[in-house]
């Protein structure tokens, strides 16, 4: 189970505004928020050094196998939807740290920003790579044409 910012009090909404001044502040000017309440999910879009970048963020649901582990361990304590509010901001700040760490990476010239945000760049289509890719992947691991695990092997 996740324990970074496990019990934040951290809103959402402050969470976005500290991944937007990250942004700002790594060089960003275009970005954007929607969410989409009939399907629960939150999305981050910003363009990073040319690149479109779509982040996606499910809102926690009573039928998520980490909500049933909460439960659990606070032996119901606490009321589902205070859980659910509690896994919702933990969602957000574990993202505003994601969004810090692969600034600074990129920043430190450790990744390029297509090595570190290439799942998650907008294609033509509207399709993240990740998108994209995952059908593909999957079907190279049914058919056994997954590459070996080390070079020459």
């Amino acid at each position: 189970m996740a324990t970074y910012a496990k019990s934040t009090d951290v809103s959402p909404e402050r969470s976005r505004d500290e991944i937007i001044a990250t942004l700002q502040r790594y060089g960003c000017i275009k970005f954007g928020f929607m969410v989409d309440g009939e399907r629960g999910v939150s999305v981050v879009q910003f363009e990073f050094k040319n690149r479109p970048v779509r982040l996606s963020l499910q809102k926690p649901t009573e039928a998520n196998d980490q909500m049933k582990q909460r439960a659990i361990e606070t032996r119901r304590s606490r009321k589902p939807a205070d859980m659910l509010e509690q896994t919702h901001r933990q969602r957000w700040r574990a993202l505003s740290l994601y969004v810090k760490a692969i600034c600074e990476a990129i920043e430190e010239q450790i990744v390029t920003v297509d090595q570190a945000f290439l799942p998650f760049i907008v294609l033509p289509n509207n399709q993240t790579v990740a998108e994209w890719a995952a059908p593909q992947l999957a079907q190279f691991a049914l058919e056994g044409k997954n590459p070996p695990l080390l070079p020459g092997g």
